[in-house]
């Protein structure tokens, strides 16, 4: 990930290091920056933001369970679903309490089981091995930002309902958040590994 290393407090203008995550979308939407984002562009006065984090928890257990699948089906070149410029993919939809609906999961099931993956003994192998994988390792960072976002959206428009709150909007604001305080979005664990690497580059 192309980071400024400003942020860390470092000299150099940006390097170069893996992320911890799948990719930085997983790195940068932690609870914390879920919910500052929340908090800064949702006004609201009943409990919206305590329901935010349990519905992204509970879609990113349906995009693990997902993504191990397409994993899986992966080895034959034949992914289980491909991002374009219209959809990530799979069918998420913020307003669902789940932020897949279960028929969308059905009709990725039902993809996998006519493909060869399904029938494939390497296949099996791959996705018994991805079961002690981290889901943020596992879950590809376009769908978690694609989760986030859309569940945010949902929110948002259930508090103001003459307004639209895009994708992108949400994006700068949660950037916004990790600039002014990247080891509190990060969480320390993350902040450390990033610091150790990008000083490791400037060494």
């Amino acid at each position: 990930i192309r980071l400024g290393l400003g942020l860390l407090g470092l000299s150099q203008s940006y390097a170069t290091t893996p992320t911890k995550g799948y990719s930085w979308e997983n790195d940068l939407w932690s609870e914390t920056t879920i919910n500052k984002t929340a908090s800064r562009l949702i006004l609201a006065t009943d409990n919206i933001y305590s329901r935010i984090t349990p519905a992204v928890k509970r879609g990113m257990s349906r995009l693990r369970f997902l993504c191990r699948l397409d994993f899986s089906s992966r080895i034959h070149e034949t992914p289980l679903f491909k991002k374009n410029r219209k959809s990530c993919g799979i069918g998420i939809d913020g307003n669902c309490f789940w932020g897949i609906p279960i028929t969308e999961v059905n009709r990725l099931i039902e993809k996998y089981k006519s493909s060869i993956a399904y029938r494939c003994t390497y296949s099996k192998k791959v996705h018994l091995l991805t079961r002690d994988i981290s889901t943020d390792r596992i879950v590809q960072g376009h769908l978690k930002h694609s989760l986030v976002c859309s569940i945010i959206a949902a929110s948002f428009n259930s508090a103001h309902t003459k307004c639209h709150l895009s994708h992108q909007t949400i994006l700068n604001a949660g950037l916004s958040c990790l600039r002014e305080n990247p080891r509190e979005c990060l969480g320390e664990e993350t902040y450390q590994y990033y610091e150790q690497g990008l000083q490791s580059l400037c060494a």
